[in-house]
């Protein structure tokens, strides 16, 4: 049996007239006595577009366009968007200016690019400009490189690091995740090798090989827990497995849960980590929420893997015909809110109201 609902309807969102690739929520901005959520979608119509979430339908703030069409979108700070290109560069907006065009142009992979990862936007080392910490924003491409960039640098066009893994080097990797201090990098890749990358010695700190049946299964997403000692690896037999980080647990380096029910076999289908406050009857205080290609969001509760919540992204509203008909291959969590949206040709993303403070909560010691 399902708990309460973790999420309320809030608005259908319409600007896109092609798939969605990706969908990142950013700052929270005070302006006038009111609080404005922003977040941000890339789609395969060749725009990215930032959506303010206060207005009771939305509204779309700022639309940047390119020739090809966009995979990824990831924020660099408050101001600045990174987007990936299907022209094999990083397209770096600033949303605080009126010009459309990008603010820099990163042009260093010689193949379309798939993922991006950047610091997370409490991050010290974007407020300390003499951080020598490691670079902030990772890319991965379909040149099989993941390439490492530091913004702060003047007139940055070209990658400062590229790191190629020696289990896999011309794997593909789908998915990049930084921790909160930008020091280690966790990638993921089709051939079904994660691996932690510890950006202060430039070395592999950790691989694990996701089987099933001893036969390796393509991982499509990978994501830090809040507390860093888990990571939610998503795979392409429908299953989310909870990955052991910490080198205090003695299960390091095994999978210690597995959680079912979404569908997930083609696409780059993201999950997440949240908190649990508006589902009462959950045992634990965490969640992690993922798309499906069966059109559906799943929640599911992080302790006792059951679902939370399945829903049906459109259901009941006609202003949203066909947004969960296909695959809902972008979703992504913030406070208070949660949103998604899908690779059909309809370009419309649901956004929901929720009671929970985001991915910046704690997580609990996980029972195995």
């Amino acid at each position: 049996k399902m708990a309460s609902k973790y999420a309320h309807h809030k608005f259908i969102a319409s600007a896109h007239n092609r798939g969605i690739s990706s969908l990142k929520f950013g700052p929270t901005i005070e302006a006038n006595n009111t609080t404005h959520k922003l977040f941000a979608t890339s789609s395969s119509d060749c725009s990215v577009k930032i959506w303010n979430t206060t207005p009771s339908d939305g509204q779309v703030v700022h639309s940047f366009e390119s020739e090809r069409g966009f995979s990824d979108v990831c924020w660099y700070d408050d101001n600045l968007i990174c987007a990936g290109n299907d022209d094999s560069t990083i397209k770096v907006y600033d949303i605080n200016q009126t010009s459309k065009n990008p603010l820099m142009v990163l042009s260093d992979h010689t193949k379309p690019i798939l993922a991006l990862s950047g610091p997370a936007l409490d991050s010290k080392n974007l407020v300390d400009p003499k951080s020598k910490s490691s670079p902030l924003l990772a890319s991965s491409s379909l040149d099989g490189t993941v390439k490492l960039w530091d913004l702060r640098l003047p007139n940055t066009s070209k990658s400062t690091v590229t790191i190629q893994s020696k289990s896999d080097p011309r794997g593909i990797v789908s998915s990049l995740d930084f921790d909160r201090t930008s020091k280690h990098l966790l990638t993921a890749r089709l051939s079904g090798i994660c691996e932690i990358f510890d950006l202060t010695a430039y070395k592999i700190k950790s691989t694990l090989h996701t089987l099933k049946d001893n036969h390796p299964i393509g991982v499509v997403s990978i994501v830090y827990s809040p507390n860093e000692k888990f990571a939610a690896v998503s795979t392409t037999d429908s299953e989310i497995r909870l990955w052991v980080l910490d080198k205090t647990e003695k299960d390091k380096g095994c999978f210690v849960k597995v959680y079912n029910g979404h569908k997930v076999h083609d696409y780059i289908v993201p999950a997440y980590f949240v908190a649990n406050k508006a589902t009462p009857t959950a045992k634990g205080n965490m969640s992690i929420v993922t798309g499906s290609e069966d059109g559906s969001v799943y929640v599911f509760d992080l302790n006792m893997r059951n679902i939370l919540q399945k829903m049906q992204v459109g259901e009941g509203h006609s202003e949203a015909v066909g947004v969960g008909s296909g695959v809902i291959s972008a979703v992504h969590v913030s406070q208070g809110y949660m949103a998604a949206g899908g690779a059909n040709e309809s370009g419309a993303i649901q956004v929901w109201k929720t009671q929970e403070p985001g991915e910046g909560s704690t997580i609990p010691s996980v029972n195995t």
